[in-house]
């Protein structure tokens, strides 16, 4: 999804709705549950095979990882948390 999709589907909403991000917890019921968004940051993202999704890449404490950021495999996005 696209910042302009993204503002696009929040269009037909009031504007004081609160915004919450859902997930699947990974329990055994697969319960969703909703956590607040407190933040939006720009972040890059990396394919993890480990975990099977993108991880986002943190290189704020760590010199090495930040040519992480340039890395032809690692995507520049916005990101809800």
């Amino acid at each position: 999804m696209t910042k302009l999709e993204l503002i696009e589907s929040l269009q037909g909403y009031d504007d004081d709705e609160e915004v919450y991000f859902t997930y699947n917890y990974g329990d055994h019921w697969h319960t969703t549950v909703a956590h607040s968004i407190e933040t939006v940051d720009m972040g890059n993202i990396q394919w993890s095979l480990y975990h099977r999704m993108n991880m986002v890449i943190d290189n704020s404490n760590d010199e090495e990882n930040t040519e992480t950021s340039n890395d032809p495999n690692s995507k520049k996005v916005i990101l809800l948390s």
